[in-house]
């Protein structure tokens, strides 16, 4: 089971990258921030009617079959795949020699180009400080909110931040031409950590549960800003790379969050942490507001091509 987990990694870490670097070849650039939460909507929704649909194969049937239905959904992926016709390209002339090489450059790039750099950083940030909330869930409902039995609880408070998550990515795009995308993202950037708090202190399993929605919808639209930011500031020839080491970001720090703060949440209690990392999440943004300004700065769409005679 572990082997096979690990090659499902392995693979995820593959393909996500993949499909990411795909949108902008797909959609016009303006319309971006649309096509990310748009996949982030259809990814949560999943989360959401997925466990209800493998919920009534287990009653018919078994957990292998419940297994053999999701593997064969991803013929529905092969052939989207198939139908897509992306624009060929003449693969760029890279400085680094084979696998490791490539990957090093694509890591300077990253670090060189100023939104990219703010984008991994603050989801590393992100990912382990305020991400383990995730995981975290059925703690909250045994230990935080003693509901029983633990398994609808759990439920509730999962399909709450799923309602959530594609709420927020659906509105992300009206609040963006309301507000500018960087500032909404900054603004996102607040607020998770905010809704956090208030679903820390929640004292009910519905109190929680209307918490949850919000903290999801805030998550997904910090995901998703960032995401754009470096899809679109990404050089075309290095965006698979830069991507790849955003989601690794992501995947590789949040289970180290969630390990860290499971393990504090025995001594002090899991509504303790959740509130804890809310406000060490606020205090981290309120620092990059006030001293690394430039942070947020970057975070705005990159500036036009010049043409020079």
């Amino acid at each position: 089971m572990m082997a096979l987990a690990f090659l499902g990694g392995v693979a995820a870490a593959l393909g996500f990258p993949s499909y990411q670097a795909m949108l902008p070849d797909l959609v016009e650039r303006d319309h971006l921030l649309a096509a990310v939460s748009l996949s982030s909507a259809q990814w949560n929704l999943g989360r959401v009617v997925g466990p209800a649909l493998a919920g009534v194969v287990l009653v018919a049937s078994s957990a292998a079959w419940a297994f053999a239905v999701n593997a064969a959904s991803f013929a529905a992926v092969v052939v989207a795949l198939l139908l897509v016709h992306l624009p060929r390209r003449e693969r760029p002339l890279a400085t680094g020699e084979g696998t490791f090489g490539r990957i090093a450059d694509g890591a300077r790039v990253a670090w060189a180009e100023p939104g990219c750099r703010s984008a991994i950083v603050l989801i590393a940030v992100v990912a382990l400080v305020g991400s383990p909330f995730i995981g975290l869930v059925p703690a909250v409902v045994i230990d935080g909110l003693h509901v029983h039995p633990a398994a609808a609880g759990t439920a509730v408070l999962v399909t709450g931040q799923g309602i959530g998550a594609v709420v927020g990515a659906l509105a992300l795009v009206p609040m963006a031409l309301a507000l500018g995308r960087r500032r909404l993202l900054v603004r996102a950037l607040f607020a998770f950590p905010a809704a956090l708090v208030c679903y820390g202190i929640a004292p009910s399993l519905w109190s929680a549960a209307l918490a949850i929605v919000v903290v999801g919808g805030t998550y997904i639209g910090v995901l998703s800003g960032l995401n754009t930011v470096v899809q679109l500031r990404a050089p075309e020839e290095a965006r698979g790379r830069v991507l790849s080491l955003y989601m690794m970001a992501l995947g590789t720090i949040y289970p180290v969050g969630l390990v860290v703060e499971g393990a504090i949440a025995r001594s002090i209690g899991i509504g303790t942490v959740t509130v804890a990392s809310g406000v060490i999440l606020l205090v981290v943004m309120a620092g990059v507001a006030f001293v690394r300004r430039p942070v947020f700065d970057a975070l705005g769409d990159p500036e036009p091509a010049v043409a020079v005679a």
